[in-house]
């Protein structure tokens, strides 16, 4: 009889956990624990590579939980800042495309807010070579800013 794997509910639970913890840290050494600019993007910088290592030490230990704590595919804000306006989303459009509203674009999120460090959860199946970050004004099919994408970490797949 064939062996069945089947994954463990900590398995399942890892990867949102994980993303929940980065999250709640980004904002909490972003945001909270400082009103100052430097200080509050180092918090950030000091809680990115803490969690990283951390990341990095739970998938040595244990092989289980290995894709499910690296995987994690985030697009990053830092050093935001933009005019405010109404319906402001951030999407991915291919490159050489400022289009927001174009068929090829990916709508991540609501713009979070106009200032400070930001992510938004890029779906797995979304190709990122060749793709443009938006800040896209809904209302009035304009795009507020832009920015190429860099990625840092090569997800798995």
């Amino acid at each position: 009889m064939p062996a069945t794997s089947r994954r463990s509910p900590l398995t399942l639970l890892a990867a949102p956990a994980v993303a929940a913890i980065v999250v709640t840290g980004v904002l909490v050494a972003g945001g909270v624990i400082s009103d100052d600019f430097r200080a509050s993007m180092a918090l950030t910088a000091a809680w990115f590579a803490i969690s990283g290592a951390a990341c990095v030490l739970v998938a040595r230990r244990r092989r289980g939980l290995r894709i499910s704590v690296m995987a994690a595919y985030y697009l990053t804000l830092t050093s935001f800042s933009t005019s405010p306006g109404p319906d402001l989303r951030v999407r991915l459009v291919p490159s050489g495309s400022f289009d927001g509203g174009a068929d090829k674009a990916v709508d991540l999120s609501a713009l979070k807010g106009k200032r400070g460090n930001q992510q938004y959860t890029i779906p797995r199946d979304i190709d990122l070579n060749d793709r443009v970050a938006v800040v896209w004004y809904r209302a009035f099919s304009a795009a507020f800013g832009s920015a190429q994408l860099r990625q840092t970490q090569r997800p798995s797949r």
